[in-house]
């Protein structure tokens, strides 16, 4: 469990810790910064409702009235292009010029190799973090196509519709296109390719209850 991919880029943004830095390199200052960062973004979205993470006394004009980094493709603060990469099947967002990694960043191999492949970031149409409202469904199934394919059920607004579209995300190819071949559907395509297809025809009626795993409990 965690903050999320939106609030992770935007907290370590406005604490300038670049994605990569090393946990046991922070400093205590910088450690404070994130961790109090956190708790009044945190308790902003509770309160409004919506992932509001930039400040409104910076007079940041649109689009930048939400958020600093996350899905633009320039900085809100100094319109250096954002980068983006790949790290553990989720997407990293960091600005160059904001958030520079310490010179004595002790890196592995892979992750050198990772922050080597970052590009400017395309951006795509939010339903995860949206301007508007927008369905549980959707969301999830964005995280799907933007190769976000982990716990794609962990909404804040679930619906049935995205409970479903969970316990499908962890079937087998076969398992799938058994599973559209009996509601009639094509069955071509990749993994992600069905688990669309068959979310579509699912019914997006609100349960009101967040899916969580269940862990034994150590004796």
């Amino acid at each position: 469990a965690g903050l999320g991919n939106i609030y992770r880029a935007e907290v370590l943004f406005k604490a300038g810790v670049h994605p990569e830095t090393p946990g046991a390199s922070i400093d205590y200052e910088s450690f404070t910064t994130i961790w109090e960062i956190s708790k009044e973004l945190l308790l902003r979205g509770f309160e409004t409702g919506s992932i509001l993470t930039v400040d409104p006394e910076e007079g940041l004009p649109e689009p930048w009235t939400r958020r600093y980094i996350y899905n633009h493709s320039s900085c809100g603060r100094c319109g250096t292009r954002i980068s983006t990469w790949d790290m553990g099947g989720r997407t990293c967002y960091a600005c160059p010029t904001c958030q520079v990694l310490g010179k004595g960043s002790n890196l592995s191999a892979d992750r050198k190799s990772k922050l080597r492949q970052a590009k400017p970031h395309q951006p795509f149409v939010s339903r995860c973090a949206p301007e508007a409202p927008a369905s549980a469904l959707d969301a999830a199934l964005e995280k799907l196509a933007a190769g976000e394919k982990r716990n794609v059920e962990h909404i804040a607004l679930v619906e049935e519709s995205t409970l479903e579209l969970g316990k499908m995300a962890k079937l087998t190819v076969r398992e799938l296109r058994e599973m559209a071949k009996s509601r009639g559907f094509r069955t071509s395509g990749k993994k992600e390719d069905l688990v669309k297809r068959l979310a579509s025809s699912c019914d997006t009626k609100p349960t009101g209850k967040i899916s969580f795993r269940k862990r034994k409990r150590r004796q």
